[in-house]
């Protein structure tokens, strides 16, 4: 997946829909339908909570480990000029394999497996930052299918 469609998608997109939200005088609640997989490979039981702006499972991986190392901050603005940057110094013909391989790599350096998974949980970063005092609620499906036609 390109790594500029995917965060135009899912962290700027969730970005906009709270922007939108917070306009909405009488919302009572904001919904948003995630993806289990933001919580990433991890061990043991695995606790719901939010993430931050800035939090990143390889951090939280590393903090776990008794060896202190390098630990990765996550910068969101960074990123999105990130994939500006590429985007501007690329040619058409390579551009897309280039932003599939930056987000790959981005989200192997920050502790998600694949680049859909580290923008959804980067839009979920952008909607807990933004919320201010309204209600949210994260909905992480593991699946999410389609139908034909209604089943009944």
């Amino acid at each position: 997946e390109r790594y500029d469609v995917a965060m135009d998608i899912n962290t700027k997109g969730a970005s906009h829909l709270m922007g939108f939200a917070k306009k909405c005088k009488k919302l009572k609640l904001f919904l948003q339908v995630s993806t289990a997989y933001v919580n990433g490979q991890r061990q043991g039981r695995v606790m719901e909570k939010p993430f931050d702006i800035g939090d990143c499972i390889a951090r939280e991986n590393l903090i776990a480990e008794t060896t202190p190392r390098s630990i990765p901050e996550l910068d969101i603005e960074e990123e999105f000029g990130l994939a500006r940057d590429t985007k501007e110094g690329c040619h058409e013909r390579e551009l897309a394999q280039k932003m599939k391989e930056l987000g790959l790599q981005r989200a192997r350096k920050y502790g998600w497996q694949d680049t859909y998974v580290f923008t959804k949980a980067m839009g979920e970063m952008m909607i807990n930052n933004m919320r201010g005092e309204i209600p949210v609620v994260i909905i992480r499906p593991s699946v999410i299918e389609s139908t034909c036609k209604e089943p009944f």
